[in-house]
């Protein structure tokens, strides 16, 4: 997918995707790495812990043109018997700098940075987090 993106003119990247099945990751992670031209990232529904983090692992570089983020937890590692702690999203996300950020909404994550980033987020203009575990 990467080469394919390559071909287009530098226009605004829109990452969208509530449906992870492995094959899909690696073109998830590819528009990702376009971080210079993503102005909205929407995930919903993380099947299982790895997916969730080889996407977030790319995540932790400048997003200058980001304007709205959606991480949504949805049912994580089924198989499991014992419930799974919610997943910590690194301090280093995005950057650690998100400065055109308009929307974030988070769930089911925990993100003890998230104070140090909404510091950078000047232009914020709806914050919405769900279920959010105490840390």
């Amino acid at each position: 997918m990467l080469a394919k993106l390559d071909i287009w003119p530098a226009l605004p990247i829109v990452v969208f995707h509530h449906d992870f099945r492995e094959e899909k990751v690696d073109n998830l992670i590819a528009a990702i790495k376009h971080n210079d031209r993503v102005c909205k990232i929407d995930f919903d529904l993380f099947l299982d812990i790895q997916q969730m983090q080889r996407i977030v692992s790319v995540m932790q570089i400048p997003f200058p043109a980001l304007a709205d983020l959606r991480l949504t937890l949805g049912k994580m590692d089924r198989a499991e018997p014992e419930p799974v702690p919610p997943p910590v999203l690194p301090d280093s996300l995005l950057g650690r700098s998100v400065p055109r950020l308009q929307h974030l909404k988070l769930s089911g994550f925990s993100f003890p940075a998230l104070p140090n980033l909404l510091l950078s987020a000047t232009g914020l203009v709806t914050l919405e987090l769900r279920s959010i575990p105490l840390s």
